[in-house]
């Protein structure tokens, strides 16, 4: 009887020490990457948290032309859009590649010279202006 008695107790002890086991493993492997992602589309090697800022005496009926280089660096295609704020009537026009653009343009990946002019009326009152141009993605 003393032989059933352990063989029970050691079965018991068997089948709840494989039951917990099951209990704590719940998975057979992991797979925990890292990306490291950098901005795909720059201008002048700069990400958007990173604006061209530059200052330019320049006399009312001046134009100013800017030349940059907007990088697509990601493997497809891409609707760029562009927003123009606080002109005070200075006219300001866009050039990618050679073409005066109209947003939205979609590009392929590669390197694109970038043409900003800003035409400046006579009739401005003098003081110090900020256009600001935003360029984004669709």
């Amino acid at each position: 009887m003393k032989g059933k008695k352990y063989i029970s107790i050691f079965i018991g002890l068997l089948i709840f020490v494989s039951l917990a086991s099951a209990g704590l493993w719940t998975h057979f492997a992991q797979v925990k990457p890292t990306f490291n992602v950098e901005q795909s589309i720059t201008i002048d090697g700069r990400a958007y948290n990173n604006p061209i800022v530059f200052e330019q005496n320049v006399i009312a009926g001046d134009t100013v032309t800017t030349e940059h280089i907007l990088i697509i660096k990601c493997n497809q295609s891409v609707n760029i859009t562009s927003t123009i704020t606080s002109t005070n009537g200075i006219n300001v026009s866009i050039k990618i590649d050679g073409q005066t653009t109209v947003f939205p343009v979609c590009l392929k990946p590669g390197k694109y010279p970038l043409t900003i002019t800003y035409v400046f009326p006579v009739n401005l009152t003098p003081g110090k202006y900020k256009p600001i141009i935003k360029f984004g993605v669709e």
